[in-house]
């Protein structure tokens, strides 16, 4: 049913997406239904260990050592790819996404060391953003490759959208365990749809680092690194920060709806934005968005109201859509520049936008030594939150026509 709706929307408005649509609309489906099975929980992990009980340096250490394993798996998952192909590692990345829940599920029970969940869920991680960014570079239609990606978005931002809202409201009304199991079956699911073509690259193929030239792209690894700290601070830290800090009453159901609001604004914008970017736009928005992000961040600590969370999130959300969308195309369209080193490039960038994660979370750790945790996470959103303008580093082709040069 997911998939015929897609077929009818991606027919209407765009004809030439008719032949050849199978792949794309595969990894449409099966985006979706992933992004959804992750954020009925994923935003939520972290809260739930607090209403566990366990402090906030202890969620922040549990949260580095996720993307510290990421950092290590993602060369392994690169590996994988290239032995298997991506879908079937995105198979293996949902079966050890659904373990990892597992694990939190039965904490209280098992009582499994955290360090050990973080590990599993870096490593499922790991093994989808490898083989997605592989996959998706490979079936991307250069000419169209912005529309494409906003249907991308737009349809993963649906199941995002929707994640929160279902998450939250199970989690209010009988329990966050049952959200665990919702998504578990939803991550499942999520796998199905990849199977009914072929493996869009060669398997058992070789990768090596050897004759990658690495000079010519130490600024896109720069960039990615800025936007690994974007995306710790905005979807790890914020829900967090503000689940035990304004929405403490309800917070399941509070966060999961600021969330959802937010998404949607993103899901208006995504398919404006996808248009703009094939029209050689895409350097200016992606400057502009940049800019408006990096600002914003040094604005969250002051946000003392609902109303407030919900306009940082919906801001948040639309400049997010702004910056990303041009800076992953032009980020496919590197990929497929280097032949032979497609893979390679991908784990290298995926490295460095890991290492931006894992600093967050380590700064907060290292601050609670001498602050309390929420004057920590307050601190860091001002010292890392300018950091994030690092990614107009870039020297992506595709963004550099654009007519000024960044202030």
């Amino acid at each position: 049913m997911v998939k015929k709706f897609i077929v009818k929307l991606l027919a209407m408005r765009h004809p030439w997406r008719i032949i050849g649509f199978d792949e794309l609309s595969e990894l449409y489906t099966s985006t979706m239904l992933r992004s959804m099975g992750l954020s009925v929980i994923g935003i939520f992990v972290p809260i739930y260990l607090y209403k566990l009980g366990y402090d906030l340096p202890t969620i922040f250490a549990f949260m580095g050592i996720t993307y510290l394993s990421r950092v290590v798996f993602d060369i392994i998952s690169g590996y994988i790819v290239a032995r298997f192909g991506p879908k079937h590692t995105m198979l293996l990345s949902n079966i050890s996404h659904v373990a990892a829940l597992a694990l939190v599920l039965t904490l209280t029970q098992l009582d499994t060391p955290l360090w050990i969940i973080a590990t599993i869920w870096g490593a499922a991680l790991s093994m989808f953003f490898i083989s997605y960014h592989v996959d998706f570079s490979k079936i991307m239609h250069q000419e169209h490759g912005g529309k494409e990606l906003g249907y991308m978005t737009t349809l993963e931002r649906i199941g995002a959208a929707l994640g929160p809202l279902v998450g939250g409201g199970i989690a209010t009304l009988v329990g966050p365990e049952y959200t665990i199991l919702v998504a578990m079956v939803l991550l499942m699911a999520a796998t199905a749809p990849l199977f009914l073509t072929a493996e869009p690259t060669a398997t058992h193929q070789r990768i090596q680092l050897r004759g990658l030239p690495i000079r010519k792209l130490k600024r896109d690894a720069l960039s990615f690194f800025a936007v690994g700290i974007d995306n710790s601070l905005s979807i790890g830290l914020w829900p967090l920060y503000i689940a035990v800090t304004i929405l403490t009453v309800n917070t399941y159901a509070g966060v999961g709806f600021v969330t959802s609001v937010g998404i949607i604004a993103a899901v208006l914008a995504a398919m404006f934005i996808g248009k703009v970017i094939d029209q050689q736009k895409g350097g200016i928005l992606f400057t502009w968005s940049a800019w408006v992000n990096g600002v914003l961040h040094l604005l969250r600590p002051f946000v003392t109201t609902f109303t407030g969370v919900l306009m940082v999130n919906v801001v948040n959300e639309v400049v997010s859509t702004g910056y990303r969308l041009p800076y992953f195309k032009a980020f496919y369209a590197r990929a497929d520049d280097l032949p032979g080193f497609r893979i390679m490039y991908i784990i290298v960038i995926e490295v460095f936008g890991d290492l931006g994660k894992v600093l967050v979370w380590t700064v907060l750790w290292l601050l609670c030594l001498f602050v309390d945790p929420i004057t920590a996470m307050m601190w860091t959103f001002g010292l890392l939150g300018l950091t994030t303008l690092l990614m107009l580093t870039q020297n992506f082709p595709v963004l550099s026509r654009r007519k000024f040069r960044i202030p």
